[in-house]
Protein backbone atom coordinates (compact mmCIF):
# COMPACT_ATOMS: atom_id res chain seq x y z
CA UNK A 1 0.00 0.00 0.00
CA UNK A 2 2.88 2.14 -1.12
CA UNK A 3 1.07 4.26 -3.19
CA UNK A 4 -2.07 5.00 -0.94
CA UNK A 5 -1.39 8.93 0.34
CA UNK A 6 -2.16 7.77 3.86
CA UNK A 7 0.06 5.31 4.51
CA UNK A 8 2.80 6.95 2.29
CA UNK A 9 5.86 8.78 4.26
CA UNK A 10 5.01 12.76 4.30
CA UNK A 11 1.31 12.42 3.00
CA UNK A 12 -1.97 11.68 4.63
CA UNK A 13 -2.83 15.35 5.88
CA UNK A 14 -2.48 16.77 9.42
CA UNK A 15 -1.80 13.48 11.27
CA UNK A 16 0.74 10.92 10.75
CA UNK A 17 -1.06 8.14 12.38
CA UNK A 18 -1.85 5.20 10.10
CA UNK A 19 -5.05 3.57 9.48
CA UNK A 20 -5.89 0.23 11.01
CA UNK A 21 -4.54 -2.95 8.91
CA UNK A 22 -8.16 -4.41 8.20
CA UNK A 23 -9.32 -0.61 6.16
CA UNK A 24 -5.95 -1.25 4.47
CA UNK A 25 -6.66 -5.41 3.96
CA UNK A 26 -10.34 -3.91 3.01
CA UNK A 27 -9.23 -1.21 0.47
CA UNK A 28 -6.80 -4.00 -0.94
CA UNK A 29 -9.29 -6.85 -1.29
CA UNK A 30 -11.27 -4.41 -3.25
CA UNK A 31 -8.45 -2.94 -5.36
CA UNK A 32 -7.39 -6.95 -6.38
CA UNK A 33 -11.06 -8.06 -6.26
CA UNK A 34 -11.79 -7.80 -10.35
CA UNK A 35 -8.84 -9.45 -10.88
CA UNK A 36 -9.56 -11.90 -8.67
CA UNK A 37 -12.78 -12.72 -10.31
CA UNK A 38 -11.00 -12.75 -13.38
CA UNK A 39 -8.92 -15.46 -12.50
CA UNK A 40 -11.91 -17.89 -10.77
CA UNK A 41 -14.01 -17.35 -14.32
CA UNK A 42 -10.47 -18.89 -16.40
CA UNK A 43 -10.17 -21.37 -13.60
CA UNK A 44 -13.72 -22.26 -13.78
CA UNK A 45 -13.27 -22.17 -17.35
CA UNK A 46 -10.50 -24.75 -17.70
CA UNK A 47 -11.71 -27.40 -15.10
CA UNK A 48 -14.80 -27.05 -17.21
CA UNK A 49 -12.73 -28.18 -20.29
CA UNK A 50 -10.73 -30.69 -18.52
CA UNK A 51 -14.24 -32.21 -17.23
CA UNK A 52 -15.82 -32.52 -20.60
CA UNK A 53 -12.12 -33.96 -22.32
CA UNK A 54 -12.23 -36.95 -19.09
CA UNK A 55 -15.75 -37.27 -20.02
CA UNK A 56 -14.86 -37.63 -24.36
CA UNK A 57 -11.88 -40.03 -23.25
CA UNK A 58 -14.26 -41.81 -21.36
CA UNK A 59 -16.91 -42.32 -24.15
CA UNK A 60 -13.96 -43.06 -26.33
CA UNK A 61 -13.13 -45.97 -24.18
CA UNK A 62 -16.84 -47.12 -23.52
CA UNK A 63 -16.66 -46.90 -27.60
CA UNK A 64 -13.52 -48.83 -28.15
CA UNK A 65 -14.08 -51.66 -25.43
CA UNK A 66 -17.72 -51.97 -27.43
CA UNK A 67 -15.79 -52.58 -30.71
CA UNK A 68 -13.69 -54.90 -29.20
CA UNK A 69 -16.79 -57.08 -27.91
CA UNK A 70 -18.86 -56.64 -31.35
CA UNK A 71 -14.95 -57.95 -32.49
CA UNK A 72 -14.97 -61.17 -30.13
CA UNK A 73 -18.73 -61.82 -30.83
CA UNK A 74 -17.66 -62.11 -34.72
CA UNK A 75 -14.76 -64.25 -34.21
CA UNK A 76 -17.34 -66.39 -31.52
CA UNK A 77 -19.69 -66.59 -34.73
CA UNK A 78 -16.70 -67.39 -37.20
CA UNK A 79 -15.98 -70.46 -35.16
CA UNK A 80 -20.03 -71.68 -34.63
CA UNK A 81 -19.97 -71.51 -38.76
CA UNK A 82 -16.19 -73.76 -38.70
CA UNK A 83 -17.93 -76.20 -36.36
CA UNK A 84 -21.05 -76.47 -38.44
CA UNK A 85 -19.44 -76.77 -41.63
CA UNK A 86 -17.17 -79.13 -40.20
CA UNK A 87 -19.73 -81.02 -38.83
CA UNK A 88 -21.76 -81.15 -41.96
CA UNK A 89 -18.10 -82.38 -44.12
CA UNK A 90 -18.01 -85.28 -41.23
CA UNK A 91 -21.89 -85.95 -42.04
CA UNK A 92 -21.27 -85.91 -46.12
CA UNK A 93 -17.91 -88.09 -45.50
CA UNK A 94 -19.90 -90.50 -43.50
CA UNK A 95 -22.71 -90.58 -46.03
CA UNK A 96 -20.12 -91.34 -48.46
CA UNK A 97 -18.29 -94.02 -46.86
CA UNK A 98 -21.58 -95.85 -46.09
CA UNK A 99 -22.92 -95.20 -49.52
CA UNK A 100 -19.31 -97.12 -50.59
CA UNK A 101 -20.15 -100.01 -48.09
CA UNK A 102 -23.35 -100.65 -49.25
CA UNK A 103 -22.52 -99.85 -52.94
CA UNK A 104 -19.76 -102.84 -52.52
CA UNK A 105 -21.80 -105.14 -49.95
CA UNK A 106 -23.76 -106.30 -52.92
CA UNK A 107 -21.00 -107.00 -55.16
Amino acid sequence: MNSCPTCSPGGGGASSARPCAGLCANALKGCVAHHVKAQEDAWEGFVGELLLLLLLLLLLLLLLLLLLLLFLLFLLFLLFLLFVFLFLFLLLLLTVVLVLVNCCWWW
